[in-house]
């Protein structure tokens, strides 16, 4: 048994050493099958890695900017309610007055 492993051996050898361009054409092509699977793994754990680090800043910005913006939103509702309120104090003070 050790002798069919050693002749098997020893004929890889044999045919690599007669034709070093089958087995230079051989290694490429299996380094080139690892390359591109590392190169798939590591794209797929970077998009993971993006994904989850926007997941994580997006709340945090948006708990931030969205109180600024509606203030900005409301501000003119806020000027013409005080307007209001100051327009109805001026009525209860003239109604109140008379009394």
């Amino acid at each position: 048994m050790i002798d069919r492993k050693v002749d098997g051996v020893v004929k890889i050898f044999g045919l690599a050493y007669k034709d070093v361009v089958a087995l230079v054409a051989t290694l490429s092509i299996l380094l080139n099958v690892y390359l591109v699977y590392k190169i798939i793994t590591m794209n797929e754990d970077l998009n993971a890695k993006i994904v989850d680090e926007v997941r994580r800043q997006v709340p945090k910005a948006v708990n931030e900017s969205v109180p600024v913006e509606v203030d900005r939103k409301l501000e003119g509702v806020r000027e013409g309610v005080d307007k209001a309120l100051n327009k109805v104090d001026t009525i209860v003070q003239k109604i109140g007055g008379r009394e």
